[in-house]
């Protein structure tokens, strides 16, 4: 089976969200001096753990600003990327050029991992998936930044849950069924 990681949420060249601060006063994304330290340790991250090879799905908000930032970040990443669009990306067309598919949403079947996955970028009410997936399945998201909707069955892969790195969709699943949730 081929690797298939997924990140979201990444806010390539977003100054301000290096300001943003949580409800108990810490930063949402503390530990950068400076937005190119962020966007460094991400690619480096992404670089580390995704290979050529692997399918990753970016589940929105890859940039935050110009269209002319993506062409600086997209063809340092590795993978064979795929893009969910997000409430940021306001340049579709500006994307196809980087990304093989773009989505405004993907379901992986059972066929696939056992359990049905829904890929997007906002979580969804449960009852849009779980009609789908005889209630198996699970969606995975971004958007929410550091929050936490507390539906089992969301996992939240913004880059503020994942150390700012991809991860595999068999390891959340391996993780959030293993006590068979």
């Amino acid at each position: 089976m081929r690797n298939i990681f997924v990140i979201s949420d990444t806010h390539f060249f977003h100054n301000n969200i290096l300001k943003f601060i949580k409800s108990d006063g810490t930063l949402v994304r503390g530990g950068f001096s400076c937005i190119e330290e962020m966007n460094e340790k991400i690619i480096d991250n992404w670089n580390n753990t995704v290979s050529d090879e692997d399918e990753i799905y970016h589940l929105g908000d890859f940039t935050f600003g110009s269209k002319n930032r993506i062409k600086e970040i997209a063809p340092r990443l590795k993978g064979r990327k795929r893009l969910i669009l997000g409430n940021h990306d306001y340049q579709p067309k500006e994307y196809e050029k980087y990304f093989e598919k773009i989505f405004s949403y993907r379901q992986f079947g059972r066929d696939m991992f056992k359990r049905s996955v829904v890929l997007c970028h906002f979580p969804l009410h449960k009852s849009t998936y779980d009609y789908r997936t005889g209630n198996e399945g699970l969606n995975i998201h971004g958007h929410l930044h550091h929050n936490l909707t507390g539906e089992d069955k969301h996992v939240n892969v913004c880059v503020e849950h994942t150390g700012y790195k991809p991860v595999s969709i068999e390891d959340i699943l391996d993780e959030k069924f293993k006590n068979g949730i």
